[in-house]
This record gives structure tokens, C-alpha cells and sequence, in this order.
């Protein structure tokens, strides 16, 4: 049976905010997560079916404290933490935590999640010929905040 590790995966990405460490095994996606500052994932997801991620996913908090916005509540977990959400979620995240996280491929292909479209160029989901960053929380617009010369830029256009 394949297995993956932290420190052997098949992709590590470096978006500058978040570090994402990930490999495919058989269908679902495992991903090991590091976040170096607030991440608020709202902008990420605007334009999917309720401005949601409607991927259900499953996770172990390492470090830190990662919460998600289930539209009547918000779920918190700190290390130490499993947690299993479905569809529906805004993911957000302290700087410092680290969690992984898995999903299936073909849980919704329609709506890609918020790292995985980055990965494979497909930009941002819901205007898919722009290319954008994650921003630090309350940054103006999240999908564009980075400009040219600032880190994290690498050529990404406005939103």
C-alpha cells in the first residue's frame, strides 16, 4: 500500500504564505500544510456554490490552529486534533500551524480546491486565465495582493 510522509512526498510548492508539501495516491490528494501567516481563504473560493469549498476533507492539526467558517458556525482545531469536515467550509488558518489534510479527487471536480488549482495553473477557480497568490488576512484583495517586486509575486496578475 503507497504511504507519504512530510519529508517524502511527490510535490512540495511554496506559494510565499504557505508552504504545500503533496502527493496523489490512488484518487485522493494528501497534503501537508505549513502556514507562515494568516491565511483566509474566503477570496480563494469566491465563485464556487455558496463561495464554499465543497470538497469534504479529512485532517490532523500538527501545530497551531486552523478554523473553518461552516456558514452557521465556526469549527476550531488546534494540535493535537483530528477533524473530518464535508462540504461547505472556509478554511483559515494562524501563522505557524501546520496540518494535514486529505481529500478525494473526484469529490468535486467542478470546483477545485484552493491550493490544487494553484498547482496546476489553472488560476484563480472562478476566473481560470488569472493567475494569483495568498495574501496575509485583511490585506485588501487576497487573490492579487502580492505586486511586482514584492515576495510571492513570481508574475501573478490582479484579480
Amino acid at each position: 500500500m503507497p504511504s507519504v510522509s512530510r519529508d517524502r512526498v511527490a510535490e512540495i510548492d511554496d506559494y510565499g504564505v504557505v508552504e504545500e508539501r503533496h502527493e496523489d495516491v490512488n484518487g485522493t490528494t494528501i497534503q501537508f500544510l505549513t502556514f507562515r501567516e494568516d491565511v483566509d481563504s474566503a477570496p480563494l473560493l469566491r465563485g464556487l456554490p455558496d463561495d464554499h469549498c465543497n470538497c469534504p476533507h479529512w485532517g490532523y492539526v500538527f501545530k497551531g490552529k486552523v478554523s473553518f467558517d461552516l456558514a452557521d458556525r465556526e469549527e476550531v482545531y488546534e494540535a493535537g486534533d483530528a477533524f473530518y469536515l464535508s462540504h461547505g467550509h472556509i478554511p483559515r488558518a494562524e501563522p505557524g500551524t501546520e496540518y494535514r489534510r486529505r481529500a478525494k479527487e473526484e469529490a468535486s471536480p467542478q470546483a477545485p480546491h484552493d491550493l490544487r488549482h494553484l498547482r496546476r495553473g489553472r488560476g484563480h477557480p472562478c476566473r481560470p486565465n488569472k493567475a494569483f497568490a495568498i495574501a496575509p488576512e485583511g490585506v485588501g484583495c487576497q487573490n492579487a495582493v502580492h505586486t511586482a517586486g514584492s515576495p510571492g509575486f513570481a508574475g501573478r496578475t490582479e484579480c
